[in-house]
């Protein structure tokens, strides 16, 4: 869930936001005739909106007993923030170029480094947001139920 949250938010404030996305990636493919901006919105957008609608439908009783721990989520988020850093240095490796431009404008290799440490807590802040959901929502649910049975017995006498 909490990659769902980073694809769209991410991506709006750091990249599409950004007026040198959108001239040094937007426009350099779309000159070459590929529909870059439309791609990258079938991409990003629908991302936080699913992870909003698993969140709220998922079987409350499963999602209640299934979710874990905060802390028991690291693992996931230390192996996808290195897979998300090896792909950020061998697209520069292989094109020269970043695929945020504001990453050219860090002269130091610490602010990469810094950079990608703020992406791994990004992850897992919206890995626990998207626990909270999910946990919430079952709770209500759960809650509903149990009320709605209540008030179904009692007419039952």
């Amino acid at each position: 869930g909490g990659y769902g949250w980073f694809v769209t938010i991410m991506f709006y404030v750091l990249c599409w936001a950004n007026k040198d996305f959108q001239v040094l990636v937007v426009q350099y493919w779309e000159a070459k005739g590929l529909p870059f901006g439309r791609w990258q919105h079938y991409i990003h957008f629908p991302s936080v909106w699913l992870v909003i609608a698993d969140g709220l439908t998922k079987r409350a009783d499963l999602a209640a007993e299934a979710i874990t721990s905060v802390t028991s989520y690291i693992p996931l988020y230390v192996v996808y923030s290195c897979w998300y850093t090896f792909c950020l240095r061998l697209n520069y490796f292989y094109t020269a170029r970043w695929p945020y431009p504001f990453l050219a404008a860090f002269t130091k290799e610490w602010q990469h480094w810094g950079f990608y440490g703020f992406a791994f807590l990004m992850f897992w802040g919206y890995g626990s947001l998207q626990r909270a959901l999910i946990l919430t929502s079952a709770r209500m649910r759960l809650g509903w139920g149990a009320m709605l049975d209540a008030a179904g017995a009692q007419d039952m006498h």
